[in-house]
């Protein structure tokens, strides 16, 4: 029965560390993983052009081969040109092909200068260097080749009219902060996109520009879109203040749930704003409690815990809160066999040599006898033979001797292990 619940307890861990996983490569941003995608500033400065313009007529195929209907658009606002085109309001835009749509509706349009796409399809086929790319003037709308339009409401033609290349960066964003959580679905994705692109060092220096009050609005309302509150968090860990640490440690306190989507970023933003006070939180509710199945807290919010000390010891950095608060909350993760490996690597990365002693008890313990386990704890000793010894941390000579008599242990007993380790630590 014991082996049974093990093996049931290891499957439902994994479950919720790859949905957590999934939600950390998808929905959040670098600091909380968001996968960016292709914004309309973007489709700007890399088509030739970009119009606004309005459906007129739209002919749908008549069934005979090769006829792929027709469709015809006149231009009503040019947004951007990285050409001398003289493409103005008022011309027509001529499409072999049936676009559907209602006649009079406005369409988001880009197109490429026909020239520049044959010499770049060229380009791809001969990679002859000395085709480069034109720069023609006088093009008119039968000189592009127009890509696939996209119905533009009002809203929408309101937002990109907005949107400027030549802005200076901090005034994009916040203009993009302005349109976060719009009610359009085209607007609120792009200008969250936006945002959520940027590194920790560029949400730090937006975050004098930031809009706490909205942050606040954007974590609570439950019509958020989830798989941004994540975001949100850390955010508000930016620009936010004492009241808003109590309103993240109140929701981070939650355990009814078994997976929440976002509640690392909710996790990092508390730490930005708590510091070491945060880690205690956390260690209380969320560390120390993974070694007792009966806790109630799900394995997914300890992952997420984990997300945050990472966050804390790679971008927050000492001076914000000491690596070793960070190494002591991480050092009882190794308490819980089914997420022990996780942290291993990363007490290696910091340079944590104190749990030489502990990793060589755990090897020899079935209860860690799992593959990740056995792996990360040979890796984290070949860490310890690979340490630069010009460094203040370098392990002392103690450690240096039991990380080679423990390598030398394990290609005796289980070389398949170590050929292993040593192919991944590569």
């Amino acid at each position: 029965m014991r082996f049974l619940l093990t093996h049931l307890v290891t499957f439902a861990t994994t479950v919720l560390l790859v949905l957590s996983i999934i939600e950390q490569v998808i929905f959040a941003c670098p600091p909380s993983g968001y996968m960016p995608v292709q914004t309309f500033r973007d489709q700007m400065e890399q088509e030739d052009v970009t119009v606004i313009a309005s459906l007129d007529s739209s002919n749908a195929p008549n069934g005979i081969e090769n006829d792929n209907g027709s469709s015809t658009f006149t231009i009503v606002k040019v947004l951007s040109t990285s050409t001398k085109s003289t493409l103005k309001p008022g011309d027509v835009i001529q499409k072999d092909r049936y676009e559907a749509g209602v006649i009079s509706d406005l369409f988001l349009m880009t197109g490429i200068c026909q020239n520049n796409h044959d010499v770049n399809k060229r380009l791809n086929e001969d990679r002859n260097p000395s085709l480069k790319r034109i720069e023609t003037s006088h093009l008119a709308a039968s000189d592009f080749l127009w890509n696939s339009p996209l119905p533009a409401s009002s809203e929408l033609v309101s937002y990109l009219e907005g949107i400027s290349p030549t802005m200076e960066r901090v005034d994009q964003l916040r203009y993009f902060q302005e349109y976060l959580e719009s009610p359009n679905p085209h607007v609120g994705d792009d200008a969250f996109s936006e945002i959520s692109r940027l590194s920790y060092d560029e949400l730090v220096a937006f975050s004098p520009y930031m809009n706490p009050e909205k942050l606040r609005d954007y974590i609570n309302n439950k019509n958020t879109n989830i798989t941004r509150i994540g975001h949100y968090g850390v955010m508000l860990g930016l620009s936010g203040d004492a009241s808003d640490a109590r309103m993240l440690e109140e929701r981070i306190r939650l355990n009814g749930e078994s997976f929440r989507v976002g509640i690392d970023g909710l996790m990092k933003g508390y730490l930005l704003l708590a510091r070491e006070n945060g880690i205690s939180l956390l260690i209380e509710t969320k560390i120390r409690p993974l070694s007792d199945l009966n806790s109630g807290v799900p394995f997914s919010e300890g992952y997420a815990a984990i997300q945050a000390l990472r966050f804390a010891a790679d971008e927050m950095g000492e001076e914000q809160i000491g690596q070793e608060k960070v190494n002591e909350a991480m050092r009882l993760v190794l308490d819980c066999p089914e997420l022990a490996d996780l942290v291993i690597l990363d007490l290696a990365r910091w340079e944590d040599w104190s749990i030489a002693d502990r990793l060589v008890e755990m090897f020899h313990d079935e209860r860690f006898h799992q593959h990740g386990n056995q792996k990360a704890i040979v890796i984290y000793f070949m860490t310890v033979l690979d340490a630069d010894m010009s460094k203040p941390s370098h392990p002392d000579d103690a450690t240096i001797e039991k990380a080679n008599t423990f390598i030398e242990e394990v290609q005796t007993s289980k070389p398949g292990l170590l050929r292993h380790a040593r192919n991944l630590y590569r």
